[in-house]
C-alpha cells in the first residue's frame, strides 16, 4: 500500500486508542 495511507491509518489508530491495527497493515 501507499506509505502515506499507512501513516494516516496508523495515526487514526493511535487516535482511537490503538484498539485495533490499521486496515491493510499486517505486522
Amino acid at each position: 500500500g501507499d506509505l502515506k495511507k499507512y501513516v494516516a491509518e496508523l495515526e487514526a489508530s493511535l487516535c482511537n486508542g490503538r484498539r485495533r491495527a490499521p486496515v491493510g497493515v499486517r505486522l
